[in-house]
């Protein structure tokens, strides 16, 4: 038995709700199946995190129908990534408010509309102002209401392993986009390329919420008296809640500095002298190897914890890019062995950062904080982006930028344990519960 605070309408003062459990729950069929429904769901709305695949084919057909070069046609994608990142933090406050289903309906709507207008776009600063629209309902049907749902529905000791399995849809969607995407641009060009992606964000969006998602089932609850003592562990969680919220977005935006790698990764391999046709094939190599990557990550934080995992990806972090940089003129063969390595330090964002969130601030918060880790996220993503070019324009190659990159993830994840540390002190009255207003005490021992 569990309880959480609520201020009551009739008295006007804190009283606590007790959660009652009758039955559980999870023994039954019914949410058993709604379960699997929206975990699946939410594997499909991770897909979406990777159709900004397509983004990259459109480049040369875009710089002909617009009459611009290539950096300026860049602005509309930095615009749809500033519009994602500024709008992460509210899709995560909405998410504690109301339905993830309607969330992502609406938001899935917008994005379409945005996509469709995009591709009939007259000029191109038209198209810089529908990827504004497009970031914003994007932002609503993608990782923060994915794993709002995983953090709902699933609240057994294996989230870490669910967390994996979900967040491995990126890669799945990584390997669909690059068969699909090229004969469209060949066939359809810009407008035929962008329908198409807006097609995908409808099905994976609207289509998917209304047929798959469901919302987690509220537990009933019964009003007593907050007990002193438990009111005061309440408060003393809360006022350590800014500073792990911090910790959290620091952390984020350090480590997330090497996120720009898949977006620079053709451009990378193709300036080390390896041809197109093989840096395809190891972009593919990448994306299967994500598909894989992210489960392995979840199983092993519950199987043997934070630590040994953290500890891990210190040495992916270190070993991957950095080991590219230093070693790829040995030959392909360094890059076909790092590239499955560099997958894995990928999974950090997907998987080992809301699994972080998740047990340092509670479930209650978890959506609004994880928001402002991804605006973090997806601020150093458009930040490195240029320094990423300027290390090849100062230097001739990528690599400063890949040892860079290498030890920022190091950093990062130096910061993100001290994040959960102090999380978990700050929080352990609750006990990963609702920090917002959770208190365990002694309904835990009964």
């Amino acid at each position: 038995m569990g309880a959480i605070c609520a201020r009551n309408p009739i008295l006007g003062r804190k009283t606590s709700m007790t959660t009652v459990q009758a039955s559980e729950p999870a023994t039954d069929t019914r949410y058993k199946t709604q379960r699997l429904m929206s975990t699946v769901g939410a594997g499909i709305l991770m897909m979406l995190m990777s159709v900004g695949i397509g983004f990259g084919f459109t480049v040369q057909v875009g710089m002909e129908r617009f009459g611009v070069g290539a950096t300026q046609y860049s602005i509309w994608m930095s615009a749809f990534q500033l519009s994602c990142a500024l709008s992460y933090s509210a899709i995560g406050a909405l998410a504690r408010r109301f339905p993830v289903r309607n969330i992502v309906i609406v938001a899935g709507l917008l994005a379409t509309a945005s996509m469709t207008g995009m591709a009939f776009a007259p000029t191109f600063l038209w198209l810089s102002i529908g990827a504004v629209f497009f970031g914003i309902g994007f932002a609503g049907c993608g990782i923060v209401t994915a794993n709002a749902l995983i953090s709902q529905w699933h609240t057994h000791g294996r989230t870490g392993t669910v967390f994996g399995f979900v967040a491995s849809g990126v890669g799945v969607g990584g390997f669909v986009w690059g068969l699909i995407f090229p004969p469209v641009v060949s066939s359809g060009g810009f407008t035929g390329t962008m329908l198409l992606i807006a097609l995908i964000v409808f099905i994976c969006s609207v289509v998917n919420a209304l047929v798959l998602v469901r919302s987690a089932p509220a537990t009933p609850l019964i009003l007593t008296p907050e007990p002193a003592g438990h009111r005061n562990q309440r408060k003393a969680a809360l006022a350590g809640l800014g500073v792990v919220v911090a910790l959290l977005v620091a952390s984020s935006f350090i480590f997330a500095l090497e996120g720009g790698w898949p977006l620079v990764m053709a451009a990378v391999l193709q300036s080390n002298g390896i041809s197109l046709t093989t840096a395809g094939l190891m972009i593919s190599l990448w994306a299967l190897v994500a598909i894989v990557a992210k489960p392995i990550l979840g199983h092993i934080s519950d199987r043997v914890g934070m630590l040994p995992l953290f500890i891990l990806l210190a040495i992916i972090f270190i070993v991957s890019l950095p080991g590219m940089a230093l070693f790829g003129h040995l030959g392909e063969w360094v890059y076909f062995v790092l590239i499955p390595v560099v997958s894995l330090a990928m999974g950090v964002n997907g998987v080992v950062l809301p699994l972080v969130v998740l047990r340092s601030v509670g479930r209650s918060a978890f959506p609004q904080v994880y928001g402002f880790t991804l605006t973090a996220v997806s601020l150093a993503v458009a930040i490195s982006l240029p320094l990423w070019g300027l290390s090849r324009d100062l230097t001739g190659s990528y690599n400063a930028a890949m040892i860079c990159a290498g030890f920022a993830g190091v950093a990062g994840l130096a910061l993100l344990y001290v994040a959960r540390s102090v999380g978990r002190k700050k929080s352990a009255p609750t006990d990963e519960d609702d920090l917002s207003g959770a208190y365990v005490g002694a309904s835990k021992s009964e």
